[in-house]
């Protein structure tokens, strides 16, 4: 179990716990040695699997967190009949409001930021979503090429 963001990084301070569950207005956790802890969903900010994957709760729902860098991008799976759906959600901090990943919600957030913006405008949706040989994703390679880092994919941003 994660009490902050800051525990993805520094996974000794993370409490083991064998079962977590999350309702509206609690999270119940039953610890290694079966006793049962209940906290309030604002206490913890997600949990990490014993495969290792890391989960951010935010609403009642937790998400994936398949990339943390300056910006987060989380996945949801959902279940719809015989198939399984991807949705993918960003966020501009670990702790920050999640938004669904579409152009409308890009064009939104990052409004103060030309660069990604015109760098957004070139890529289509479906490669959004796609790593480079690094594993970075299209939203995270514009983001570090606008804040002058260096990047990992091909495109350099020149302004108009």
């Amino acid at each position: 179990m994660l009490r902050s963001a800051d525990e993805i990084r520094h996974s000794e301070t993370a409490m083991w716990v064998r079962v977590l569950r999350v309702k509206p207005t609690t999270v119940k956790a039953v610890h290694a040695d079966g006793r049962t802890q209940w906290l309030r969903p604002t206490d913890v900010w997600g949990y990490r699997t014993n495969t290792g994957s890391v989960y951010r709760l935010f609403g009642r729902m937790s998400y994936q967190l398949v990339q943390a860098d300056d910006v987060q991008l989380y996945l949801d799976r959902v279940p719809d009949g015989r198939l399984v759906r991807d949705h993918y959600y960003f966020s501009l901090t670990p702790d920050g409001d999640l938004w669904y990943l579409n152009r409308k919600n890009i064009r939104l957030v990052f409004r103060n930021n030309p660069c990604l913006l015109h760098r957004m405008r070139k890529v289509r949706v479906g490669p959004l979503l796609q790593t480079d040989e690094q594993g970075a994703y299209e939203l995270i390679n514009a983001w570090r090429e606008c804040r002058g880092e260096p990047l990992t994919s091909q495109e350099k941003y020149q302004p108009d």
